[in-house]
């Protein structure tokens, strides 16, 4: 939690006008909820009313509506941006969600690769899947579902096997404070399975058979994405 708060912190800085002390800005906050439920600055308000607050408030020139995503569902999120968007606000800065997307239900089978540790700055991220969709922070590989059997057939039987935590709290202060590591996904139909590899050791082990995988055509932007991924982590992975 602290990360996250630190994460949304970060990027509420990045934004903010150099003259905010000197004169008070006029700025559209948004914050969608996983229930569905909206707030503008604070305040609770209904989702398909916030392009007609927005308009009323008179924003101060220059500054970007911000839209704070977290985990709520895929269809909410879209149908806020493409009211904003419709509505005349094209200057809308997305703060991403701290694990990733959470794909619209119709999405029945994905895999996703997070670097956990200590943030000091934003983690690439990488989700894996059989259909294009917009993603609100992760580099997206569509992957013919052949392929895709395979890398998740990978990930399904590194989910199974031993040393898998169930949390942050698992794992040695010591370890947490030194390494970061992998946050392994893997969603079919309903359900969502999870794996946080406990050592840096492991996880590049895992990337490294994930980008090794010989009847899978990444393509080279997708390799990159992985590798950046593996990076994060302190893996040289470049089979």
């Amino acid at each position: 939690m602290l990360g996250r708060l630190l994460w949304m912190a970060c990027l509420w800085m990045a934004f903010a006008p150099v003259g905010w002390p000197k004169e008070k800005f006029v700025t559209g906050f948004i914050q969608i909820f996983p229930a569905g439920g909206c707030e503008l600055n604070k305040k609770a308000i209904r989702c398909d009313r916030v392009p007609l607050r927005l308009r009323a408030m008179h924003l101060s020139p220059g500054f970007s509506v911000l839209v704070a995503v977290d985990d709520a569902p895929y269809e909410y999120v879209v149908t806020i941006l493409d009211s904003l968007k419709r509505n005349g606000f094209n200057d809308v800065v997305l703060m991403p969600p701290f694990l990733g997307t959470n794909p619209s239900r119709s999405v029945n089978h994905w895999i996703r690769f997070v670097v956990d540790g200590v943030v000091n700055h934003p983690f690439p991220m990488v989700l894996i899947a059989t259909e294009r969709f917009r993603t609100w922070r992760e580099h997206l590989v569509v992957l013919p579902a052949s392929e895709f059997a395979i890398v998740d057939r990978l990930a399904t039987a590194r989910i199974g096997r031993a040393g898998c935590a169930a949390s942050a709290e698992e794992i040695p202060k010591d370890l947490l404070e030194s390494e970061h590591r992998l946050l392994l996904f893997e969603h079919a139909d309903d359900g969502t399975r999870s794996c946080l590899l406990s050592r840096a050791a492991t996880s590049c082990a895992f990337l490294s058979g994930v980008i090794g995988l010989t009847n899978v055509a990444w393509g080279t932007g997708d390799l990159e994405a992985i590798r950046s991924v593996a990076g994060e982590i302190g893996c040289n992975v470049r089979n």
